[in-house]
């Protein structure tokens, strides 16, 4: 499973995740020298489309679809994400 980490969660926290052996990146990494950037995608698209409307942020509605359709694990600080699946846990 990978990880992908919100932005208003430390990215100390994918270091940590980095450092037991799991697959983790932070926002803020994307676009950086050696990270891999999760392009948005058709697929990505159609699936904010059938979202509820648990959260209206439009960035944040798309690293669900992201985090859904890949499937990758979003940790955020955003309590109000860990709505739309399991997938989305709430960190502090």
């Amino acid at each position: 499973m990978k990880f992908l980490i919100d932005n208003a969660v430390s990215p100390k926290i994918a270091d940590a995740l980095k450092a037991h052996g799991f697959d983790a990146v932070h926002v803020r990494d994307y676009g950086i020298q050696d990270a891999n950037e999760l392009l948005i995608s058709a697929r990505h698209a159609a699936t904010v489309h059938e979202l509820p409307f648990y959260h209206r942020d439009p960035f944040d509605r798309m690293l669900i679809a992201q985090a859904l359709s890949e499937p990758l694990r979003l940790l955020t600080a955003d309590g109000m994400l860990a709505q739309y699946s399991e997938l989305v846990m709430r960190v502090t």
